[in-house]
Parts: C-alpha cells; sequence; structure tokens
C-alpha cells in the first residue's frame, strides 16, 4: 500500500474581515428606534385620557365577562353587573342577589374622572352620572334578563351599545346573550 501525500484540510473559502453592520441590520435598527420612540411620545400627542379611556374600556368588556361566567357557574341565582359613577372615576361591581339578599363579589374602581359613559338600549339612550347606574341582570344561564339605568327598568332584546367618551370614543356592545365586545352593536 503506498500512502501518497495528502495536502491538510483548508477553509476553501477566504475569511473576510466585517466591517460594519449590513442594510438589513440597519434597517431594523432604525425601526425598533422608531417604535419606541412612537411609544413613547404617544401621551404627549393623545395625553393620558386617550389611555384612562381605553382602560375603563377595557376593564368594563372584562367585567362584564367575568358577570356572565358567575352568573353560569352560581346557577339560579342571579348576578347583576352595576357600573356607578364615583367622584374620581367608575365603579363596576359584580353583586349576586339571592333572593332579596345582596352579596358583592366583585368590585373594580377605575381611574377617568373625564371618561363619560353613555348607553343605548331598549329603553332609550342616557347618559350616565352621579346617581344614575346601569345594572345588568343576569339569569342562570348567562343571558341578561333586565336592564336598570336608574329607576327605568328594559330589556336588552337588540343588546346594549355602551360608549365610553374622552378626547376618543371606545364603543362596547353587550348581546342579549351576554357576551361582551368591543365594537358596536350590529
Amino acid at each position: 500500500m503506498r500512502f501518497r501525500n495528502v495536502a491538510p484540510l483548508r477553509n476553501t473559502v477566504p475569511f473576510r474581515y466585517s466591517s460594519g453592520f449590513t442594510v438589513v441590520e440597519l434597517i431594523a435598527s432604525i425601526v425598533l428606534v422608531a417604535l419606541i420612540s412612537a411609544g413613547v411620545s404617544s401621551s404627549r400627542w393623545f395625553g393620558d385620557d386617550a389611555y384612562r379611556v381605553n382602560t375603563a374600556a377595557t376593564q368594563l368588556v372584562s367585567v362584564a365577562r367575568l358577570a356572565q361566567k358567575v352568573s353560569l357557574s352560581h346557577g339560579g341565582v342571579d348576578i347583576h353587573l352595576t357600573i356607578a359613577r364615583l367622584v374620581d372615576g367608575w365603579q363596576y361591581s359584580v353583586v349576586e342577589d339571592d333572593g332579596g339578599t345582596l352579596t358583592t363579589l366583585h368590585t373594580f374602581d377605575v381611574d377617568g374622572d373625564d371618561v363619560t359613559i353613555s348607553i343605548t338600549a331598549d329603553i332609550g339612550p342616557s347618559l350616565l352620572s352621579s346617581g344614575t347606574n346601569l345594572d345588568l341582570e343576569f339569569d342562570a344561564l348567562g343571558n341578561i334578563t333586565d336592564v336598570y339605568v336608574g329607576a327605568v327598568q328594559g330589556s336588552a332584546a337588540n343588546g346594549i351599545a355602551i360608549l365610553l367618551s374622552g378626547s376618543f370614543d371606545f364603543p362596547i356592545c353587550i348581546s342579549p346573550l351576554g357576551f361582551a365586545h368591543d365594537g358596536s352593536c350590529v
């Protein structure tokens, strides 16, 4: 057997030193800086009011869904979602009505003294203010059975349109079946 001299393995591609960033890296960095600066400066453009209205709307949808879930899990007991005006914001409460005995299960205070809430239901449009609460009653199946705006009773046959307003408007819809979502009722 005869062995030939085999050349050592070496890299066939010559090694190049990079002296900067690629175009893709530069564009990605510029986009990242633009997104961060837009997020930081958006409060200067829109003010804190837009965040308060958005937060109040998001929490209202969450509490309405919670009230529906509680009504499904507490079969045979009426569950109420109450929206009340406070001095410096709003209060969302989930209340259990066990044949006349009211028990507050959950209470959420929402900052937003400059946020207004208006309702459109079968009983007509109304603006919630101090002393005028919205009360939605859920049955054991999670459906809305009664709507009270102050002392006026109505139904939710066409859904309940809720508009939270500040510098921006955020519409919310609660369907007759009790499901809450962002956007208008169709």
